[in-house]
């Protein structure tokens, strides 16, 4: 069902590739290379969460919501790496650093595509419905938690 989310969901993606396509020409700009990061997880992440409201079906939904989680653990890495390049502290990102960041967001995404056989993140999926409109409503598991601390 096309709804005034879904086509706002879908502009943002389109907004967020655009984005990305034009700073891609400007790399040479400071923070260039994280914005551009930023915005191709936005893409992705508002772009498959609309494709997951469209969707019937449990199943749908959830491998919809797996196909979010690449951006959805991009955005606030990326966030950081592209407002520290900006604001001239890069010296900052060593690589370690910057690996040490990725674990968490790297494991979720793991964690994420296997949930059915651990639980960690959603402990249990399922349907709300509302009329003819059904959302993808888990109950939260504990890494869940734990990365949304790391994420804030």
């Amino acid at each position: 069902m096309l709804t005034a989310l879904t086509v706002v969901l879908g502009v943002a993606s389109l907004c967020g590739l655009s984005l990305a396509a034009i700073t891609i020409r400007r790399r040479r700009v400071a923070g260039a290379a994280g914005f551009v990061a930023l915005c191709l997880g936005v893409a992705l992440w508002s772009g498959a969460y609309a494709v997951e409201l469209h969707l019937k079906g449990l199943d749908a939904k959830v491998l919809a919501a797996k196909i979010e989680y690449p951006g959805i653990q991009a955005v606030p890495l990326a966030f950081l790496i592209a407002v520290l390049a900006y604001t001239g502290q890069s010296r900052w990102m060593t690589p370690r650093r910057l690996v040490a960041l990725g674990l968490v967001p790297l494991a979720t995404v793991v964690l994420v595509a296997t949930n059915e056989l651990h639980g960690l993140v959603w402990s249990k999926t399922r349907l709300r419905t509302t009329g003819s409109f059904s959302v993808f409503a888990p109950d939260y598991g504990p890494w869940f938690w734990a990365q949304i601390v790391v994420s804030y």
